[in-house]
């Protein structure tokens, strides 16, 4: 084989790799995670050994301030491990090498995006590829939930009136699909045409149908598919996160937009009228909304959980109790205060400053922003329809796992967190790549 079939041949590899990483509960346990991490490997070889010297480092330049942040992070995991000052940092050194080879992996997934993300065809097919995985957890979950069976096919996991898909957690797949649905409606919007200012309503009307009706008929039938298996997961914040992302995005893409497609206002009503209204009444919102009037502060404990995390910000701020260490330090405030076992926060932002300290979280805060920013100045100035579109996608799953990551821990599983780090990377293409092919492999 040449060196360009087999670079394009770790290109497929990767594709593949996000297709079938949720497939494995999430790739939420230690046989799960340690195949991506094998395959990443395998894959970031393959490109290295079939990359000119010369381009290796070219495509980094747009991409270093994702990868840096969270390079670094894992540095201080290292420096955690390590018996520095007479003993280490972490409380349990075992679940930090865990994260620490999670955390490379991670790196290295990044590092292959940079490497085989430079041009438009390749990111469209990327995103295809997001976008059809999302579609196939949503098919499969609702086939669950409709099959009548008491275990799924796959592992034999025992079924709830939650919709769960391939995953252990429902809170789990619910983020899954946010993202999924993000970046479908974002590639849907991108496919509008512009019209031109003397269109009449009656031209505008026919372009909405020409959306969802043309040969963009499935795109459009995966966006259904995807909400439909979110409503049936019950979740309430990643049902409210979708609803609030899509609406803020849409009004931040009416204003910000030199030249939005007319009928973006109509498409996005669309959304909300036919898949939130109407099939949200057929495949049961109103349970989500029951879910929403039964919680109260009585009963739920999660606010409890953060509240005694607090202490452990405090003492721990500066170094952080070790990378995976919340399952060992949680107990040290429990007190058996609350029922249940919780081996995580429930709230992202808390969980990432007791393990890792305030500092470097706020390090990957100011990261998530930069590529929030660089999504909404892509939405701003890009002339591209398609990067415009990428742009919306990314500005919505964004905002969706900002909310969602305050009450849940979504990025404790592989598959979502490799899933917003593919979000991020988009959201950072879509403002600085150009048309053009920005190096070759020969």
């Amino acid at each position: 084989m040449t060196a360009n079939s087999v670079f394009k041949l770790s290109f497929y590899l990767l594709l593949l790799t996000l297709f079938i990483l949720p497939l494995p509960i999430g790739s939420n346990r230690p046989w799960a995670w340690s195949i991506f991490e094998i395959l990443i490997a395998v894959i970031s070889l393959l490109t290295v050994m079939t990359t000119p010297p010369k381009t290796l480092y070219a495509p980094f330049k747009h991409i270093l301030p994702i990868l840096v942040p969270i390079f670094l992070l894992q540095v201080w995991t290292i420096a955690q491990i390590l018996p520095l000052g007479g003993g280490p940092i972490s409380n349990d050194i075992n679940q930090s090498e865990i994260s620490l080879l999670k955390g490379l992996s991670y790196c290295l997934f990044i590092a292959c995006c940079a490497w085989h993300l430079t041009d438009k065809n390749k990111v469209t097919t990327f995103c295809y590829t997001l976008i059809s995985a999302a579609a196939f957890q949503a098919l499969y979950a609702t086939y669950l939930q409709y099959s009548g069976e008491s275990h799924s096919p796959v592992l034999s996991m025992q079924l709830s009136n939650r919709a769960t898909g391939s995953f252990v957690y429902a809170n789990h797949l619910a983020n899954y699909l946010l993202i999924g649905v993000s970046l479908t409606i974002g590639f849907l919007i991108s496919q509008l045409t512009r019209k031109n200012k003397s269109a009449n309503l009656k031209r505008q009307l026919m372009s909405v149908f020409d959306a969802l009706l043309s040969s963009k008929w499935l795109i459009r039938v995966s966006i259904i598919c995807i909400v439909v298996a979110l409503i049936l997961t019950r979740s309430r914040m990643g049902n409210a996160a979708f609803f609030v992302s899509l609406v803020a995005t849409s009004l931040l893409a009416l204003w910000l937009m030199k030249r939005p497609p007319r009928v973006l206002k109509w498409l996005v009503l669309s959304f909300i009228v036919l898949d939130i209204a109407i099939v949200g009444a057929l495949f049961g919102i109103e349970k989500v909304k029951e879910r929403v009037d039964s919680t109260s502060f009585q009963s739920e404990t999660r606010d409890d959980v953060v509240a005694l995390s607090i202490p452990l910000i405090q003492d721990e701020w500066l170094t952080g109790t070790g990378a995976g260490t919340f399952y060992t330090a949680f107990p040290q405030v429990h007190h058996y205060t609350i029922h249940g076992l919780y081996d995580h926060a429930h709230n992202e932002y808390i969980q990432f400053a007791v393990e890792y300290g305030v500092l470097p979280t706020l390090i990957l805060g100011l990261m998530v922003l930069y590529c929030l920013y660089s999504a909404i100045r892509a939405l701003k100035e890009r002339r591209d329809s398609f990067y415009q579109g990428l742009a919306f996608g990314c500005i919505m799953a964004i905002i969706a796992m900002l909310m969602h990551i305050a009450v849940d821990f979504p990025l404790q599983a592989p598959a979502t967190t490799v899933n917003f780090l593919a979000v991020l990377i988009l959201a950072v293409i879509c403002k600085t790549q150009t048309n053009q092919k920005q190096f070759s492999v020969k």
